[in-house]
């Protein structure tokens, strides 16, 4: 399982490294998601648990891409699970 982990980390690693830019959106929003779709934006969803450690070890690291001017484009939508 810990393999599967990471090679879904990884290629979504290297899918963020392909895309542009990075802002985030808290909490999720229906019709923000709608008009960024629309619009032909990047997007992702990131699903997290506040209970779950793999969820806590990975949000500095996608918080931290916000920083990055190759990902200024890119919209993540926090959806609490």
């Amino acid at each position: 399982m810990r393999t599967s982990l990471r090679l879904v980390a990884a290629g979504f690693g290297l899918w963020l490294a392909a895309t542009a830019a990075l802002a985030i959106e808290l909490p999720f929003n229906k019709a923000k998601f709608d008009a960024v779709l629309k619009a032909g934006q990047p997007v992702v969803v990131d699903f997290q648990a506040d209970w779950c450690p793999t969820c806590k070890a990975q949000k500095p690291i996608l918080s931290s891409l916000g920083s990055k001017p190759e990902f200024a484009k890119l919209t993540v939508f926090e959806v609490d699970f």
